[in-house]
């Protein structure tokens, strides 16, 4: 969850009452040590075990230290998941689960029911981790890494301002095909960036979005650019593990940045997607037959996408 979004007392209480009409303590600390590793809640209540802990207790320390390591989204989602499917070979049926549901609503969360988790409402607010990445977490991601061909040379050939403007109408098409799939830009540097995708085929996803800024980009290079020639944009697309972080120099050094980049710099001409094996193992055979296979040195199957105009 966003730190330094406040949770209302009446939210707490909601949840609270919830876990007491619904699970018994043992169920309630096989969650807490689930979401909390080594979590102990004598420890968090001050209260010895041989004393007896009575269940509103144990509940409201719970909530309050979910709440207090931005785990409310996750937390609610599993109260979901146990309470449509069995968990530790039985259901778990959580009173009050719509309202739960709503409540998160308040706080800019809508629940994915294709993910089966909360994620943030892109219509309250976007940010780099949805909204529930962890910092420190490892996760998977697809990444598309973007570059401007050629910037440094636009720089000297044409005005300042009128670079930096086509550069806002560059990224915009980037921001929108990306959004428009729950994609993230997690960095522009002026001539090039990185978009993050997480979810439910994420590797389609990423793809997907990389076709259509090539597309559009073509589109844009011909009606709209008021430079004296095309813009031109290398793009490359990526997954693997990757370590959640708030800094971008912490992300900019992980292993699977380095592989991207060396893909988008070396492996992509102007103007087309280059697309790893790892990528293109997930892909759907409809939209590979639209990829060409790059011949590579070594044993790596890359996949290119070109706009190819029909006579």
């Amino acid at each position: 969850m966003k730190p330094g979004i406040k949770i209302k007392s009446n939210t707490i209480s909601l949840i609270v009452k919830s876990l007491v009409a619904s699970l018994d303590i043992d169920f309630m600390l096989i969650i807490a040590k689930k979401m909390m590793d080594g979590y102990n809640i004598h420890e968090r209540t001050g209260i010895e075990e041989k004393i007896f802990l009575q269940k509103t207790a144990a509940a409201h320390q719970i909530v309050l230290d979910i709440i207090d390591k931005n785990l409310l989204p996750h937390f609610i989602s599993f109260l979901v998941d146990i309470h449509h499917n069995e968990y530790m070979g039985r259901k778990q049926p959580i009173k009050n689960i719509a309202r739960l549901i709503e409540e998160m609503k308040f706080y800019g969360y809508t629940f994915d029911k294709i993910n089966k988790f909360f994620v943030e409402d892109p219509d309250v607010r976007i940010t780099r981790n949805w909204g529930i990445l962890l910092e420190g977490e490892e996760y998977i991601i697809a990444f598309i890494r973007f570059d401007i061909v050629g910037s440094a040379k636009l720089v000297k050939l044409y005005p300042s301002d009128l670079v930096q403007s086509v550069y806002r109408e560059i990224y915009n098409i980037i921001e929108k095909a990306c959004l428009n799939r729950h994609g993230r830009i997690w960095s522009w540097e002026g001539d090039g960036g990185l978009v993050a995708f997480h979810f439910f085929k994420r590797n389609l996803l990423a793809t997907l979005s990389a076709i259509e800024i090539i597309n559009k980009l073509f589109i844009y290079n011909r009606l709209n650019s008021r430079l004296g020639q095309p813009v031109e944009l290398r793009l490359a697309v990526h997954t693997g593990p990757c370590e959640y972080s708030e800094n971008e120099e912490d992300i900019k050094n992980s292993e699977i940045i380095k592989k991207i980049l060396e893909i988008e710099s070396l492996h992509t001409k102007p103007n087309t997607v280059t697309i790893s094996d790892i990528t293109s193992i997930n892909l759907d055979h409809a939209l590979v037959r639209h990829l060409a296979p790059l011949h590579m040195e070594n044993s790596k199957k890359y996949l290119r996408y070109e706009m190819v105009l029909e006579n």
